[in-house]
């Protein structure tokens, strides 16, 4: 049986959308801490920051691409 490497979680900031950080493996942080996502039964799972709510899918994009 072979052992997974353990690899860090990389954080980086989201353009266009101040204190808000992605990371590679789809947590979103705000201000400081990791923020709870939601499910609204579209197949995204979606996130509230800066006073709205956006997918979590195009806040990791925004940041990795």
């Amino acid at each position: 049986m072979s052992k997974a490497k353990h690899q860090t979680e990389r954080w980086k900031p989201v353009p266009g959308f101040p204190e808000v950080w992605a990371s590679d493996r789809g947590q979103i942080n705000w201000k400081g801490r990791v923020v709870p996502q939601q499910d609204h039964g579209n197949g995204y799972l979606g996130v509230s920051v800066n006073g709205g709510s956006v997918k979590v899918h195009r806040l990791v994009a925004l940041a990795f691409m």
